[in-house]
C-alpha cells in the first residue's frame, strides 16, 4: 500500500512504499525537466568490524569505497557508466561515514534508467584482476587527498575531537589499508550489506508511484530470488570518548597561508530522531546567528584584516550516533591564534550580553526560505530525501519544527553548548622548509 504524506503549505507530497523485496522506495511527484533517483545502501566507511551469522568480520579502512567503485565493473570489461549514457542518463555514486549511494539524472527513459540502477547493484562483478586494477585508480584518488591542506585539516581537526570513532578514518582509506582489500573482501561486505531491506530507493521527478513500482519490480524480484536468504548482520563500533578531546593540533603543509578550524565537539546528541532533528534545526540557527558573515564576529574580524574571505561554519551530525556531532569555523588568516582568541572572547561576552531575537527571528525565516527552495529542484529533494529517511524522520519534519522553534529554545540551546572545554582549535602553517628549499632551487 502507498503512503501518502502532504504538506498543504509547500503543496507538496511525499509517497512512501515499502517492496515486498524490503526496499523502501520514497517518492515525491515534480512536474520537471528531469528526474532524480538515488538507490542508499546503509554501508558506509565506518562500517569496518561486524558480526554476520554469528561470524566476526574485520575489514580494512575504505573497503566501502572500494566498493563503490567497483560496483560499475561489468562482466565484458565495460562500465556501467556505458549503460546509463545509452539512455541518456548521467549517473553518479559516493560514500559517507554511513551509507553509500547510487544515483542519476535524466531527462528521457525514466522507467528504463530506474530498471538499470536496480539491475547493475544487483548484479556485482568482482575478481581479482579487476579489484587489483581498482587499486592503482583510488591510491591516485588518495594522493590527491593527501595534496589537499583542507582535507588534511579536516582529518586531523577529526583525530584531535575523536578518540576512537571511525570517523577519524579516511573514507578512502590509505595506500596501505587498500592493499588488504580483496575481491573476497568485496564479497563477504556485499552479500552482508547489500540487499533490498538494507536499501531504500528516493525519486523525485514527473512519474507516478505506480510507474516507478512496476520499473523496479522485475529486478528487485529477480535480486531477492538470487540472494542466498537474509544475513543476520550487526554492526560493531569503537565507542568514542565523548568527554575527551585534545585542545589544540598544530602541523605545517604546503600552504601560502595559515588555515584553521575551531572544531566543538557536541557529546549530548539525542538518539530519538525527532529530538534530534529538533536539535540540529536549533542548532543551525544558534550557527547562523553567532556566525555568519552578516554577523559581528566574521564582520570585525575581516574588518580588521584577521580573517581573509575564505571563511566557513557549519554544525554536522553523523547518523545519530551519541556524541558524533561537532561545530566547526573554518578559514584563513596570517594568525589563526588571534582568531582563536577572538572566538573565546565573542561567545563568553555574547553569554554575558545574550542573543538577539530579532537575529534569531530573521535567521529563522532566512533558513526555512532556505528549506523551501530545495523543493524547487528534484536533487533538492531527493537529497532531503536521502537525510531524512536515512536519520529516521520525515522529509516535511524539519519544516514543522522552523515554524514552531522559539528564541527561548535557542537561547537555553547555547546555555549547554560551545563549552571550551570540548573545543580543538587546529592548523595548518606553511611549511617553511619547503619555502626555503624552493628558494634554493630559484
Amino acid at each position: 500500500m502507498i503512503e501518502r504524506i502532504r504538506n498543504e503549505r509547500l503543496g507538496e507530497c511525499c509517497e512512501v512504499y515499502r517492496h515486498s523485496s524490503g526496499l523502501d522506495i520514497l517518492f515525491v511527484p515534480k512536474k520537471c525537466a528531469t528526474m532524480h533517483a538515488s538507490l542508499i545502501v546503509r554501508f558506509g566507511a565506518r562500517d569496518t568490524k561486524f558480526i554476520v551469522n554469528g561470524e566476526h568480520m574485520k575489514c580494512p579502512d575504505g573497503v566501502a569505497h572500494f566498493l563503490e567503485h567497483k560496483m560499475f565493473a561489468r562482466p565484458d570489461g565495460s562500465d556501467a557508466n556505458d549503460l546509463f549514457s545509452a539512455l541518456g542518463a548521467d549517473a553518479n555514486a559516493w560514500t559517507d561515514y554511513d551509507k553509500t549511494a547510487y544515483l542519476f539524472n535524466t531527462s528521457e527513459n525514466a522507467s528504463e534508467s530506474l530498471r538499470t540502477l536496480i539491475k547493475f547493484v544487483s548484479e556485482p562483478y568482482f575478481t581479482r584482476e579487476n579489484v587489483a586494477r581498482e587499486r592503482g585508480i583510488i591510491r591516485e584518488e588518495i594522493a590527491m587527498g593527501e595534496d589537499d591542506p583542507w582535507q588534511k585539516l579536516y582529518e586531523q581537526t577529526m583525530c584531535a575531537m575523536y578518540g576512537r570513532h571511525a570517523v577519524r578514518r579516511k573514507i578512502c582509506g590509505t595506500a596501505a589499508s587498500i592493499k588488504r582489500i580483496t575481491d573476497q573482501t568485496l564479497w563477504r561486505c556485499y552479500n552482508a550489506f547489500y540487499r533490498p531491506s538494507n536499501m531504500y530507493l528516493v525519486v523525485c521527478g514527473d512519474m507516478t508511484m505506480n510507474e516507478i513500482i512496476a520499473a523496479v519490480d522485475e529486478p528487485l524480484n529477480d535480486w531477492r530470488v538470487r540472494a542466498e536468504g537474509t544475513p543476520s548482520v550487526t554492526r560493531l563500533f569503537d565507542p568514542d570518548r565523548p568527554k575527551t578531546v585534545r585542545s589544540s593540533v598544530s602541523k605545517e603543509g604546503t600552504v601560502a597561508r595559515p588555515i584553521f578550524q575551531i572544531g566543538w565537539k557536541n557529546a549530548d546528541l539525542p538518539i530519538d530522531p525527532q529530538q534530534r532533528l529538533r536539535h540540529e534545526t536549533e542548532m543551525n540557527i544558534l550557527s547562523e546567528m553567532l556566525f555568519c558573515r552578516a554577523g559581528r564576529f566574521y564582520h570585525e574580524l575581516f574588518e580588521a584584516g584577521t580573517l581573509s574571505p575564505t571563511y566557513s561554519y557549519g554544525y554536522s551530525t553523523l547518523g545519530g550516533q551519541p556524541g558524533i556531532a561537532h561545530h566547526i569555523v573554518a578559514g584563513e588568516a596570517d594568525d589563526p591564534t588571534l582568531v582563536w582568541h577572538a572566538y573565546r572572547d565573542y561567545l563568553n561576552e555574547m553569554r554575558r550580553t545574550g542573543l538577539d531575537r530579532e537575529d534569531f527571528e530573521r535567521l529563522r525565516r532566512v533558513l526555512y526560505a532556505g528549506f523551501v527552495a530545495e523543493f524547487d529542484f528534484p536533487d533538492g529533494i531527493a537529497d532531503l530525501l536521502c537525510e531524512a529517511h536515512g536519520d529516521g524522520h520525515g522529509i516535511f519534519d524539519a519544516l514543522s519544527i522552523l515554524q514552531n522553534v522559539t528564541f527561548e529554545d535557542v537561547c537555553a540551546l547555547f546555555e549547554r553548548s560551545f563549552d571550551l572545554k570540548m573545543t580543538v582549535f587546529s592548523t595548518i602553517s606553511p611549511d617553511h622548509r619547503n619555502g626555503e628549499n624552493n628558494k634554493e632551487e630559484q
